[in-house]
């Protein structure tokens, strides 16, 4: 007998919607952006005790549709309009705030926040900025000079080995991360991406692509197409997982790129994809853990596969989509839903 490895622990609303952006743990606290529902009252960013009591809530200009990031005690995050917060963590008082091209009215709804050894980073198709994460002074800015306004894909940015990685719809780019200085650019549609022992596993085209950090260079392609997901790829040893536009979990070979095995997810609820409806997807990014890969989909269903083979496992049935990533801290998992509650899960399988 196979027991369900998810027990729902607790369920907290942000008063909002919950999009793209997943929990992040701080110091005591868990924190997640929010979207709003149409009247600009509840976006922002709202922070929760770990046993899912209401802390405090910061209203921003606009939706926070995307990732936020967490480092010594303060949160920062990117409302759709081109504004950066910095708050404090414990009691969400405004550390301060910076434009990253508001000027310009462009649509920044892509820009995801990353912070590294004090900087913080930001930005989407047209602009890229850095800034001081203590004071929000400006270290570097890089223009694209093209509108953002068409549909992108809502990748999260990347520091590793003082490199700055981002793709975006047109192309990918590695930047130097003190300096802005570019390194490489490629041309392409790119997803979402991972980046480990000198190697960036992204989504060209709709195929998972392997390039090597320093150069750029095309490592392998796969031979099955994954589409215009929002799905980053999660690895553990020779496996990488990643959810597709049409609603399956698959797992590649990290040498190759030969697929191992697949896994299908049920039709959306609702279709959270532009100018679609009704098909199957999957805009969750899998966590895999103890064997298990964890991931949200468009079925309103937090699913739950064997690592090993695909084989269905057990889940939750949330009956929302579900566009946030999982995270798991102190065998807890945490995930947003599309109705604005942040839920927990407890108890898991061994």
């Amino acid at each position: 007998k196979i027991s369900v490895p998810l027990s729902l622990k607790w369920v907290a609303s942000t008063g909002g919607v919950i999009g793209f952006s997943s929990p992040k743990i701080g110091r005591k606290y868990v924190a997640i952006g929010v979207d709003d529902k149409g009247d600009l009252t509840q976006c922002g960013v709202s922070l929760f005790t770990k046993s899912g009591e209401f802390v405090w809530h910061y209203n921003t200009e606009s939706a926070v549709k995307n990732n936020i990031a967490i480092s010594k005690g303060r949160i920062f995050a990117t409302s759709v309009s081109g504004w950066l917060y910095a708050l404090n963590e414990s009691t969400g008082k405004l550390l301060w705030k910076a434009s990253i091209g508001a000027e310009n009215d462009q649509r920044w709804e892509i820009a995801s926040t990353t912070v590294d050894k004090g900087i913080v980073y930001t930005g989407a198709q047209s602009c890229i900025a850095a800034f001081d994460a203590r004071n929000g002074k400006l270290i570097w800015k890089m223009r694209n000079y093209k509108n953002d306004w068409k549909p992108t894909s809502y990748s999260i940015p990347v520091v590793v080995h003082n490199k700055f990685v981002v793709t975006t719809r047109t192309n990918v780019y590695v930047l130097d991360a003190q300096t802005g200085q570019s390194l490489w650019k490629l041309n392409g549609k790119f997803n979402g991406c991972l980046v480990l022992k000198n190697i960036v596993y992204t989504t060209k085209d709709g195929f998972l692509t392997a390039l090597e950090l320093n150069t750029g260079k095309t490592l392998w392609t796969g031979n099955e197409s994954i589409g215009s997901t929002v799905s980053s790829p999660s690895i553990f040893r020779d496996k990488l997982v990643i959810g597709t536009e049409n609603g399956r979990v698959c797992a590649f070979s990290v040498y190759d790129g030969a697929l191992l095995w697949t896994a299908q997810t049920n039709a959306t609820l609702s279709s959270t994809n532009p100018y679609q409806r009704g098909g199957k997807e999957i805009n969750s990014s899998p966590l895999i853990y103890e064997g298990k890969v964890y991931i949200g989909a468009g079925d309103g269903e937090i699913h739950v596969f064997s690592l090993l083979d695909g084989k269905k496992i057990g889940g939750y049935k949330l009956g929302i989509p579900i566009l946030s990533s999982p995270i798991i801290d102190d065998d807890t998992l945490y995930i947003g839903g599309y109705d604005g509650n942040l839920y927990a899960f407890e108890q898991f399988c061994r």
